[in-house]
């Protein structure tokens, strides 16, 4: 019955994964997603030719879908047509006429009439009405137009008499967003207006016979046309993706020969696409689960089968010295044998459907199923599935008790007093090959990467199915193989007990090493059963971390925005909400190694370190420190304060001195005023000779103002500038109204002073010399030279005050060590945002939130105040770049957290909310109804099958035990040494076999996790799995076995009090 369930349903429960998955794909569809729309803007203006395409597109769509879908509804729109009347064309300047099948039953009039024919007899007519029609009340509002006007309209491009067209009726719709409109409600009713055109444009919904009559002289000039053919969702659920997928292509396919140049759109082709490719990977492990599961049950008829044998061994040896023939006794038990499995075979996949349906009331399904039940349907391949099943458990039951016919009474008794042979799997090294062909097999996953399905060139999957029962046969090679090992452990285990041990203990191991071969199916199926229980709870526990932790890891933070305009000047406010525990912005950017533009590509976040370790997830094995300790090592110490001028300065002033003739060398400082921007001015060339004082006009640039950096310019290539050497002194801030002059750096102290990069490296250099003449407006003696050799960054040279002192200390990925040859400690210049930026590795990681080590050639993380601080010097905005925004709210506030983020934020912004991305992972129908479902239902299978499987071990122990017991109790043996002796046989082989069984799956779950572990879009899971086992389930089977065996010693050991002696020594019942 087992075996016809599991099997028998196994399609069952795929069709029923394929119509949740199909059915969630429906779900998030708009609706124009989820049917046909055909567009071309290449139809002429007649109804004519709008018929014959219509009659194509329907037979399409019928000869595609069948009735599954509808007779397509047009929506179509006319050529542009202008206004004629003089008193209004301020108001409105263009109409449009549309066309829309059944608007009539989706609008409702707040006055006037659907429109008619038109009769040629309303007021107002000038040159005859050639339409009625109808117009959106709210457009009809702003342009002035009410039912009973009459518009006088003509083509806006081509010659065309005036026409005049009456207003029926205006109309709001029941329902801009449904189903009906497809999207199209604000094209229709409220078309948008021509470039060079004033006013509004006024959408004009007319009856056919109306439509052809604006279009008579229209006929040439294509129009907008729309065809929207419905499909019944219902209908469309019970196909799978594949076949949904392939008649959408087919469909549009046809279209392009019925109707050259359509477009259609639809979603249907591209969402089951991506849900086939999904279904694929997400099926892996279930498959694994399934070949293991198949494996434990196969095993257990095998061994039920054997026992069966074993018993009729007697009643087999009487019927054959009675002369029945092997035949006759084939036919006997053929006929048991079908009557017994008939009954499961025909009530199997009814038990299996009703078993799939109602499974969708567990837990793991309610987030699917909202606690209903599972949709699944009874098939006819079902039915032939649990018949094939029933024929290999019939050839299983009868084949071993035919084949133990052979002989008399007298063989049989003679066989079972001798020890049991070894078996013949044993006999023919079957074990060592079928371990073989596993080490293969899991040789050859990992020569594919773990991969049980390849992706092509052409993004097709190939699979090799064999590689699913790599797990399977590598836990059943283990097991038979230990069976090698037992017998000869057990026999000396014997040996030292009946010297040194007491008499129950040694007859206990006695027993088991005189015939091992007969507690190796206890052992083997315990070993199966408890590797099978720890493969699938880890399996299980395993992806579900992994699915949670990967969202841990995208997000970064509970709430995650992109595209943030101005994010940094966000964050103090978003700190001072209640429901906000802390923010971090955030700038994501990418750069190359080196000078070129040509080094390897990385990554680059740079965020404010000390919130951020406060706000991310970050596991242990991702780096050997903390995220604060490791943040830390980049954190900016602040250590530099800014260089304020005065409120009142005019002019910015510096003393240079240069005795290299340079042509055409400017001198700028870069400067941030009290707005913001960051600004470049110049000071003059640089001129050889004397010391000169050079100025600039501080004029228009809002205070205070921040002295950033002083840059050298020549207008030349980046390694053709002239090499040479610059002294400066005295930057001073002057005040023209009243003459002070401040001076804001006298060069006496480094104060942290350093060299921009240039695209020879670090080639400049900046040292402080002791002058020997008066200059300047300070008294120390100090000046700073800056020298440089040909290299600049697009001809820019200069110094800035860095608070390292130095290259911006970062972190790098582990992969970018190796793909680009960077070292810790040793600076490097890369090109960021098209700058050239001295960086130093301070720290090496595997993983940091939200990065990917294999993008590009790895990733770095920097201080956010650093890096922009840096960027700023440049003469680049910062503050255009730094647009991400980490968020950690306060748990019980989410939901007020979320809004009082969305108040800051404009439209274009992005809010990723890690709860929400929780909740769909929690609820993809691919993974509740595929590994989690399978995972339920193995576990529990497992469970009864090595509760029966124990069970039926112990009916064949109690018989075999009948004679023995007669010897021992003849030798005297008491009652507490016979239940001692029951215990220590029970205990021995239950430890012996779980030990084993928890050994070998834990090392095979390994590899099921690896296999498994792809996303459903087949990529390595981001960050690496941990291997996790949820224990419970797993010891609670375990207990449940304790307790049978328990049971099973106490009663045997009631049954050897009260049994007689005669009665024990009899030869049978």
């Amino acid at each position: 019955m087992i075996a016809t369930v599991v099997i028998g349903g196994a399609p069952a429960y795929l069709k029923s994964l394929d119509r949740v998955g199909v059915e969630a794909v429906l779900d998030d569809l708009p609706p124009i997603g989820k049917n046909l729309v055909v567009i071309n803007d290449a139809i002429p203006s007649r109804m004519s030719a709008i018929n014959t395409v219509t009659t194509g597109i329907d037979t399409a769509a019928f000869f595609n879908f069948g009735s599954t879908a509808s007779d397509s509804r047009r929506a179509l729109r006319s050529a542009y047509h202008l206004n004629l009347d003089p008193a209004t064309v301020d108001d409105w300047s263009l109409a449009r006429f549309v066309l829309m099948d059944g608007f009539v039953d989706n609008v409702e009039f707040v006055s006037g009439a659907p429109p008619q024919t038109p009769t040629n007899t309303q007021p107002g007519a000038s040159s005859g009405i050639v339409a009625e029609a109808a117009i959106v009340a709210d457009l009809a509002a702003d342009l002035g137009i009410a039912p009973g006007d009459t518009l006088k309209l003509k083509l806006a491009f081509g010659a065309s008499s005036a026409a005049d067209v009456f207003i029926s009726g205006v109309f709001v719709a029941d329902d801009e967003r449904s189903a009906f409109w497809m999207g199209f409600d604000g094209p229709l009713l409220r078309p948008e207006l021509l470039p060079g055109f004033s006013g509004g444009t006024v959408g004009l919904f007319v009856t056919p016979d109306g439509f052809d009559a604006v279009s008579l002289e229209a006929a040439a000039t294509p129009m907008d046309a729309a065809w929207i053919v419905e499909l019944d969702q219902t209908r469309l659920s019970e196909l799978n993706a594949g076949q949904i997928a392939e008649t959408t292509d087919e469909f549009e396919a046809r279209i392009q020969q019925a109707v050259p140049g359509s477009l259609v759109l639809s979603g249907l082709e591209r969402g089951f696409n991506a849900l086939e490719r999904r279904s694929v990977f997400a099926r892996i492990p279930m498959f694994l689960m399934a070949t293991i599961l198949l494996t434990i049950v196969v095993y257990y008829l095998l061994m039920a089968a054997g026992v069966l044998a074993t018993r009729r061994r007697d009643e087999i040896g009487i019927l054959r010295s009675r002369g029945i023939s092997l035949f006759q006794m084939a036919r006997l038990y053929g006929l048991e044998a079908a009557i017994l499995i008939g009954i499961p075979v025909a009530l199997g996949p009814f038990i299996s459907v009703a078993v799939i349906s109602q499974a969708g009331r567990f837990p793991p399904f309610d987030g699917i199923t909202n606690g209903g039940t599972l949709p699944v349907a009874l098939e006819l391949e079902q039915f032939l599935f649990s018949l094939v099943t029933g024929l290999v458990a019939f050839g299983v039951l009868v084949v071993p008790t035919v084949l133990g016919g052979v002989g008399s009474v007298v063989v049989q008794l003679r066989n079972e007093a001798q020890p049991t042979g070894s078996p013949f799997f044993q006999r023919y090294f079957l074990d060592a090959a079928l371990l073989l062909l596993a080490g293969f097999l899991i040789w050859e996953l990992g020569a594919s990467g773990n991969e049980v399905i390849q992706v092509d060139q052409d993004g097709g999957l190939s699979t090799d199915p064999i590689l699913f029962f790599a797990p399977a046969l590598a836990l059943l090679g283990v097991s038979l193989i230990f069976l090698r090992i037992f017998p000869p452990a057990v026999r000396g285990m014997a040996f030292v007990l009946s010297r040194i041990g007491p008499v129950w203990a040694a007859l206990a191991i006695w027993r088991l090493g005189r015939a091992p071969y007969f507690y190796a199916p206890a052992v083997l199926l315990l070993t199966l059963a408890s590797g099978s229980a720890v493969v699938v709870a880890t399996l299980a526990t395993t992806l579900q971390d992994s699915a949670r932790e990967r969202v841990l890891y995208g997000s970064g933070s509970d709430i995650h925005v992109v595209a943030a305009r101005n994010a940094i000047d966000k964050v103090e406010t978003l700190r001072g909400f209640p429901s906000i525990q802390e923010v971090s912005a955030a700038m994501r950017v990418s750069g190359e190694i080196g000078t070129a533009a040509r080094g390897p590509v990385f990554d680059l976040l740079a965020v404010q370190p000390d919130a951020f370790a406060d706000i991310a997830w970050f596991r242990s094995d991702f780096s050997g420190m903390k995220l604060s300790d490791l943040l830390g090592e980049i954190s900016s110490d602040r250590a530099v304060e800014p260089l304020f001028l005065p409120d009142r300065a005019t002019e910015l002033g510096v003393w240079t001195q240069t005795g290299d003739e340079i042509e055409h060398l400017f001198l700028w400082a870069t400067i941030r005023g009290g707005s913001g921007i960051v600004e470049t001015i110049t000071l003059g060339p640089v001129e050889t000779g004397d010391w000169r004082f050079q100025t600039a006009s501080l004029e228009g640039i809002i205070t205070p103002i921040e002295l950033l950096s002083i840059k050298l310019f020549e207008p030349a290539g980046d390694d053709r500038a002239t090499a040479g050497s610059i002294l400066m002194d005295d930057v001073v801030a002057i005040d023209s109204a009243t003459g002070t002059r401040s001076v804001l750096v006298d060069f006496d102290t480094p104060d942290r002073w350093t060299t921009f990069p240039t695209s020879e490296g670090l080639d400049a250099a900046f040292n402080l010399d002791l002058r020997s003449e008066d200059v300047g407006e300070a008294s120390g003696s100090g000046t700073g030279r800056l020298s440089f050799g040909r290299g600049s960054d697009g001809g820019v040279r200069g110094i800035y005050r860095s608070a390292s002192g130095g290259p911006l200390p970062v972190i790098v990925s582990s992969t970018l060590i190796a793909n680009a040859s960077i070292a810790p400690g040793v600076p490097f210049i890369t090109r960021l945002s098209g700058s050239l930026t001295p960086l130093v590795a301070v720290e090496v990681t595997e993983f940091f939130p939200t990065l990917d080590p294999d993008d590009n050639a790895g990733f770095m993380v920097a201080d956010l105040d650093r890096l922009a601080d840096f960027i700023d010097l440049k003469g680049a905005l910062s503050t255009e770049l730094i647009d991400e925004l980490f968020i950690a709210v306060v748990p019980e506030d989410h939901d007020q957290a979320l809004a009082d983020v969305n108040s800051l934020l404009s439209a274009a912004a992005r809010v990723e909310v890690r709860r929400d991305e929780q909740n769909l992972s929690l609820v993809d129908p691919l993974s509740v109804a595929g590994w989690r479902g399978i995972g339920l239902f193995a576990g529990i299978t497992t469970l009864i099958v090595a509760i029966l499987g124990y069970l039926t071990y112990l009916r064949a122990y109690a018989g075999k035990m009948d004679t023995e017991e007669a010897f021992v109790r003849s030798l005297g043996l008491t009652r507490l040494n016979y239940v001692a002796t029951a215990v220590i046989e029970h205990l021995f082989l239950g430890l012996i076999g779980i030990a084993l069984g928890i050994g070998s799956g834990l090392a095979i779950a390994g590899l099921a996790v690896g296999v498994s572990s792809r996303t459903s879009s087949g990529a390595e899971p981001l960050p690496p799995f941990i291997l996790a086992t949820q224990w419970e389930p797993v010891l609670l089977g375990y207990v449940l076995l304790g307790a049978i065996a328990v049971a099973a010693v106490g009663l045997l050991t009631v049954r050897y009090s009260r049994r007689a002696m005669h009665d024990a020594t009899r030869l049978q019942e």
